[in-house]
């Protein structure tokens, strides 16, 4: 169940947190570039305060940019009925030691009638082919 948080005299739900988990394959001494999407949508409702549209932001992303991370987009819009794609792409950085994991953690904010914050987690590795 959702915590609810008092901030400001608004409510902000803290949802558990996500895993995203990203796997590059190493082949002859090069690591391949990956790709994973998550989704931040905003759900159309009839209530009469409902917005017209949510908007979406992402928080400490430091850490996974210094290990090769690009995010885009990093904040949006989203409207009502729609969902938007954020793009993860890892690029092990040329010295990267694939015996190691890494691990970082970002906040995912959703913001429409209530704001929601969702915990990332994630876990990068390379493979062999």
């Amino acid at each position: 169940m959702p915590l609810l948080i008092l901030t400001e005299g608004k409510g902000v739900v803290v949802s558990p947190p996500a895993l995203i988990t990203i796997r590059s394959v190493a082949s002859n001494d090069n690591f391949q570039p990956v790709v994973r999407e998550i989704y931040a949508g905003c759900v159309r409702t009839m209530a009469v305060s409902q917005k017209k549209n949510g908007e979406f932001s992402l928080e400490g992303l430091q850490g996974l940019m210094q290990k090769g991370f690009t995010i885009e987009p990093q904040k949006g819009m989203v409207e009502a009925g729609t969902k938007k794609p954020i793009v993860f792409t890892w690029t092990p950085p040329s010295g990267y030691d694939p015996s190691l994991m890494v691990e970082e953690t970002a906040l995912l904010t959703l913001r429409c009638d209530v704001t929601e914050q969702i915990p990332l987690m994630i876990r990068a590795m390379v493979v062999s082919e």
